[in-house]
Formats: C-alpha cells, sequence, structure tokens
C-alpha cells in the first residue's frame, strides 16, 4: 500500500476514537445529571416542582437512550435511580440483577430485598433476607 492510502485509515480511525471518548463524556455527564435530578426530586416537597423535575428527568432519560442503553455499565446506576425515584420495581430488579451479575455486593442485594417487597413478592424478599449471611457472612472463622 502506498503512504497516501493509509493516512485516510488512521486519520478515520482517530475520528471514530474522538467520537467514542466524547460519546463516553456525554453519558457519563448525562448519568450524573440524571442521579442528582432523582436526589432533587426525593427532596423536593412541592407538587409543581416534583413535576418540573420529572419532566426534566424524562427527557435526560430521552437524551441518553439516544446514546446507550440503560442496561450499559456506565448507565446501570443511573438507571436503578430512575426507576427507584418512579416506582418502576421491574425495570429496577432486572437492572440490579446485571449489577449483582457482574459485581455482586450485599448493598445491592439489599436493594433487590427492597424491591422484591415493593411488588408484594414476600416469599422471595424473604428467602433473600434469610440468605445474606450465607452469601455475605460478616467474619469468617477457619476451620
Amino acid at each position: 500500500m502506498t503512504r497516501e492510502a493509509v493516512h485516510p485509515q488512521r486519520r478515520r480511525y482517530s475520528l471514530v476514537t474522538e467520537q467514542e471518548k466524547q460519546r463516553g463524556w456525554v453519558v457519563e455527564a448525562l448519568c450524573r445529571r440524571g442521579a442528582a435530578l432523582c436526589r432533587l426530586r426525593a427532596l423536593a416537597h412541592a407538587g409543581a416542582a416534583r413535576d418540573k423535575i420529572s419532566d426534566a428527568l424524562h427527557n435526560n432519560l430521552t437524551d441518553l437512550l439516544k446514546f446507550t442503553d440503560l442496561t450499559d455499565s456506565k448507565a446501570l446506576h443511573y438507571g436503578v435511580w430512575h426507576c427507584f425515584t418512579f416506582k418502576q420495581w421491574g425495570r429496577a430488579i432486572k437492572l440490579l440483577q446485571k449489577i449483582q451479575e457482574e459485581r455482586p455486593s450485599k448493598e445491592v442485594e439489599e436493594r433487590l430485598i427492597e424491591a422484591y417487597g415493593q411488588l408484594g413478592w414476600n416469599f422471595f424478599a424473604k428467602y433473600s433476607q434469610l440468605s445474606l449471611p450465607t452469601k455475605y457472612p460478616s467474619s469468617y472463622r477457619p476451620f
């Protein structure tokens, strides 16, 4: 290949990587903004303020979904915030289970139990609650 033929490919590759970086920054910014709006909505007392924040959250989610899916690792935590804010327990369970698959933790398991209880899945909530000490012992005693 000639030098001129390789040069446009390199330039195209550098443009693609730069666009991917920028997309990552946009996704991160939208996730942080969305999580902050979820916290604000939880603190808002007036109905009009809650409605304005809800509209901003809806617009933020729409913008985020233009760039990525909620099951993307960068957007998972914001997705959980959004689901708990709007009491969308089924979606919250789906996202929390995805987080639990990637990086199991007691905090995520407790949030799952909370969502199970909200859906009225008391048997599953109780089973998960009783299995917590087995999965995450407070201390380990060697034999």
